[in-house]
């Protein structure tokens, strides 16, 4: 993706002894009492892909979730996790709670703008879905997967499965969790100047640590869409070598796959890639990484169109697609920014809608996730500032940053997706 990387090895919640490189699977106590969701990939005798959670098709409507306060930075060790901030001490989680609208953009609180939160929000655009990483640890076993200190604040607890619960039953927003499979070496413990070598045996039983966790605690949730392994890790820039050795990265991330079924038969497994994922990486997937079930694609350019991304996969490798990241990295440089943000993203839906089953494209397509719900002003590496080409992707900002993480003003394409994304429409003041 166009975004800029972070040297942020992102951590994972308690460790419990990994798969041997022999193919055994420890035996590990389920939470069968939760109401867990059944999640399945569908294809009919057309040849078109479905997505069915519990029982019924789904199309995701989803956005990337990472919500940081004005200043905050996982560069400088200061980002914490979102699930865990409650800074003004109501026993709320701020961004899911405690958020509210400047409709009149005066980056003040008015006495007619109430508190409403980020969750009521996205229930009121028709999101129903959230990507997120799969961070918190508090497990001493799992640390040495995470070799950089730096990110403490994000992982030195347990995940906050309570929330995504509420997050679930009281606005039907369900969650797609995810392992960087490697990505920015998170999960391997390669050193960054190296990056991570899917050749290593070592890496490789610490990424399947890392899965392996993610699943645990996940599995039985009834707020779990499906798993995301990896972040574009067939680009170069995500610090892997996968593109060199790509047999060997398709390998391993079969494997990976495989231990996620036998640990959680109920939930399908996507692979995420770059948008200019190549032919030759496609065929060898194919070959070599067929219990992956999705194929997840980050997709920017110049128009929000797809070109030909779902015809040239279906030839390659048939499987669905999910649009795991899609947003408009257009600098906000006129007042016409929203307008090109809006057209953006309308190219982008009605190109992910053709995608559909019974569609005029591939009928391949299950949906996508928009980057990003706000903008986060570290993105850039100047938490203090907001610039640059990735802070600006937010359907929602933090208008002039003093009352952040609190403040949200809303882009017209918030409304945009309010009316093609049904949800409960409460109309705020654009």
């Amino acid at each position: 993706m166009l975004r800029r990387k972070i040297m942020m090895p992102i951590s994972i919640v308690t460790f419990l002894t990994i798969i041997t490189m022999a193919g055994l699977v420890p035996s590990v106590a389920r939470n069968n009492s939760a109401p867990g969701s059944i999640v399945k990939v569908r294809k009919n005798k057309a040849g078109n892909w479905q997505l069915i959670a519990n029982g019924v098709p789904y199309v995701v409507k989803g956005v990337c979730f990472g919500p940081s306060k004005v200043g905050e930075d996982p560069n400088i060790a200061t980002l914490r996790d979102w699930a865990t901030v409650d800074d003004n001490d109501n026993g709320k989680i701020d961004c899911a709670y405690d958020t509210f609208v400047d409709k009149n953009l005066n980056n003040r609180k008015d006495p007619d703008e109430q508190v409403v939160g980020d969750f009521q929000l996205m229930k009121e655009m028709g999101v129903n879905t959230i990507r997120l990483y799969h961070h918190a640890s508090s497990a001493e076993e799992i640390k040495p997967v995470y070799n950089n200190e730096t990110v403490r604040l994000a992982y030195d607890h347990p995940s906050n499965n309570v929330l995504l619960r509420e997050l679930y039953k009281d606005y039907g927003i369900m969650t797609m969790a995810g392992d960087f499979l490697g990505a920015q070496t998170n999960g391997s413990a390669a050193d960054w100047e190296v990056g991570t070598d899917y050749r290593d045996p070592q890496q490789r039983k610490n990424m399947l640590i890392s899965v392996k966790r993610m699943v645990i605690d996940f599995r039985d949730e009834p707020f779990l869409l499906m798993y995301c392994l990896g972040n574009e890790c067939d680009l170069a820039i995500s610090r892997t070598n996968a593109r060199i050795y790509s047999v060997d990265f398709a390998k391993f991330a079969n494997e990976a796959a495989k231990l996620v079924h036998i640990l959680d038969p109920n939930h399908p497994v996507v692979l995420c890639l770059s948008g200019g994922v190549s032919s030759s990486m496609l065929e060898i997937l194919s070959q070599y990484a067929p219990a992956v079930d999705i194929i997840g694609i980050n997709y920017y350019s110049s128009t929000g169109k797809f070109g030909d991304i779902w015809s040239r996969i279906k030839k390659k490798w048939d499987k669905p697609i999910v649009v795991t990241e899609y947003g408009s990295l257009v600098l906000p440089q006129s007042p016409t920014y929203e307008d090109r943000q809006l057209k953006y993203h309308q190219n982008s839906w009605q190109d992910i809608e053709a995608s559909f089953a019974g569609g005029k494209r591939a009928g391949n397509g299950v949906g996508g996730f928009i980057f990003d719900w706000v903008d986060n002003w570290w993105q850039n590496g100047e938490p203090e500032s907001h610039n640059g080409l990735n802070e600006f992707c937010g359907v929602t900002t933090q208008g002039a940053g003093q009352l952040s993480p609190y403040l949200r003003q809303l882009r017209k394409v918030y409304f945009y997706y309010q009316e093609v994304w049904p949800g409960r429409k409460i109309i705020y003041d654009k």
